[in-house]
């Protein structure tokens, strides 16, 4: 029986692969020579690129960025959270977090923050994510139980928080936080996401049966 035949790869000269990846053939080059990029060099002393390796490099661009774009977003609303805290210390349910509780729910809300960078980048199920955002909502509501908040409170809390997280969104800070220029599709799924934290953060007070 023949063997199955494996399918040659397309190769691209340098100008060609500027033009896949929209940058300067210079910029190719010099990716070619520091061995950021695969090339082979033809018998004349030219390069080659394989089609297959320029969509692998651009894909490993595009998930750097990300993750890059998302570290400094959250970064940032967790400064203006930090900010605004140190301006509302008048609020009963801030008075009632000691250095415990505060820790807890930082790291929430570092969580929370890259859920939903994730939610409204469309890089995972959206209903794993939310699953894991009301799972957040209810471990902050129990903190804020434990502490002895009222629901009133809590919810104060979560309003606090979530003004943050859209103020952050929106790009109160220099260029676009999270990547999608339309903000009418963006602004529906961060408020549904946001939704499901607030529902559990109230689920969490309800009497139990």
């Amino acid at each position: 029986m023949p063997s199955e035949l494996v399918p040659l790869p397309h190769w691209l000269s340098t100008s060609q692969a500027a033009e896949h990846l929209g940058v300067h053939p210079n910029t190719i080059r010099r990716w070619a020579d520091s061995g950021k990029l695969s090339a082979m060099i033809t018998p004349g002393g030219h390069r080659r690129f394989a089609l297959e390796d320029l969509q692998a490099f651009e894909w490993r661009q595009r998930q750097e960025s990300h993750s890059e774009l998302g570290s400094n977003w959250t970064h940032h609303a967790l400064t203006i959270t930090r900010s605004e805290i140190a301006t509302t210390s008048d609020a009963s349910w801030l008075r009632a977090y000691d250095d415990v509780a505060r820790k807890e729910q930082r790291d929430l809300g570092r969580r929370l923050l890259g859920l939903i960078l994730r939610y409204v980048s469309g890089d995972s199920s959206d209903q794993q994510v939310l699953e894991e955002v009301m799972s957040i909502g209810h471990q902050h509501a129990k903190t804020a139980r434990r502490i002895g908040l009222s629901l009133a409170e809590a919810m104060q809390a979560s309003l606090f928080f979530r003004d943050r997280v859209i103020e952050t969104a929106f790009g109160l800070s220099a260029g676009d936080p999270i990547p999608g220029g339309n903000h009418g599709p963006l602004f529906g799924r961060l408020t549904k996401l946001l939704n499901v934290y607030q529902l559990a953060v109230l689920d969490e007070f309800e009497p139990q049966p």
